[in-house]
């Protein structure tokens, strides 16, 4: 591999390990400080009030998968659609074509 290649890929991999350690420190901060702010029954509050939409947006109760599925449906339609047209358009210039040989026997020399 390319030396410059390298060097960004281990510039990459410096910098999202960099990133986990800080969302991990301030994951483990955040928790005694908050408790010593707000004293233990705000934080419980915050918590829950925190983690309601948390949930909704984790379990969104198969309508992604729902969507997924019928965004496949469609394009799965949309493609047959697609190739009937083609087809009877092949179907129709081939026919042109024949017809267009045919006219053409009538003047075609005797044998």
């Amino acid at each position: 591999m390319d030396r410059h290649v390298t060097r960004r890929i281990l510039h990459g991999l410096g910098a999202n390990a960099y990133g986990q350690l800080v969302a991990v420190v301030i994951q483990l901060a955040g928790v005694p400080i908050l408790l010593h702010a707000w004293g233990t029954q705000l934080y419980g509050e915050w918590l829950i009030l925190a983690a309601i939409p948390t949930y909704l947006l984790m379990a969104d109760l198969g309508f992604s998968q729902s969507a997924g599925n019928d965004m496949t449906a469609r394009s799965v339609r949309e493609a047959a659609r697609c190739r009937a047209r083609t087809m009877i358009g092949e179907r129709r210039r081939g026919f042109a074509d024949l017809a267009r040989q045919a006219a053409h026997v009538p003047f075609l020399p005797p044998s």
